[in-house]
């Protein structure tokens, strides 16, 4: 896949009428091509207890090398600690177990990045995601296709500020559609039927 390019399609405080939009996109794409759905909720490494039943990731990084000693055991080979040359702490990626998250709650309380395993659609993913993710940063990626377009499409829902696209992010919640380069008029498209208009962009996507 080519680098898409990427439009903001909507902004606002009403996290359902953004959901609501991102379900129009989701019922106008074409239901081919294996479509899948992923997501990352920023939390803290000792609230991942309600994640439990999400298959996913979690990605933590510590200002110290002492973290390793204790998630060390738990980890397979290819995912131990790696160390972090600038600080001489450590970064752990890796699956999220029962065993791992009570070695987190016995480390001092660091910044998390849970992510969901890909899944395909149709999927409860995105409502489940938004249930546990409560106030906290959030995003929600759709990797579909468009009718008649195969490749460089999708789109995703930024949750409650989360970075997504934009530095520093947009507040609230926004939208985003992933279009072919060559293809602007179709984001326009997508976004009237969402409900919405093309606010900024393009950037460059996936």
């Amino acid at each position: 896949m080519g680098n898409s390019a990427v439009y903001r399609i909507h902004t606002g405080d009403d996290l359902a009428e953004a959901f609501a939009m991102a379900r129009r996109l989701a019922a106008v794409a074409p239901p081919c091509c294996q479509p899948e759905v992923g997501a990352s909720v920023t939390t803290g490494s000792h609230d991942l207890d309600r994640f439990a039943d999400v298959d996913g990731m979690v990605c933590v990084q510590f200002p110290d090398a002492r973290a390793a000693t204790v998630l060390t055991p738990l980890l397979p080979p290819d995912e131990l600690p790696i160390p972090r040359r600038d600080d001489g702490g450590v970064r752990v990626g890796t699956r999220l177990t029962p065993g791992l998250r009570a070695a987190l709650r016995e480390l001092p309380p660091v910044p998390a990045e849970f992510t969901a395993y890909d899944q395909p659609l149709p999927s409860p993913l995105p409502d489940t995601i938004l249930a546990l993710a409560g106030p906290e940063p959030a995003t929600i990626s759709w990797l579909t296709h468009w009718p008649g377009v195969h490749h460089e499409s999708g789109f995703e829902l930024s949750v409650n500020g989360a970075e997504l696209w934009h530095r520093p992010p947009h507040p609230g919640h926004n939208l985003y559609v992933h279009v072919p380069p060559e293809m602007p008029e179709l984001a326009a498209h997508l976004a009237a039927l969402a409900g919405g208009a093309v606010l900024d962009g393009p950037v460059l996507g996936w």
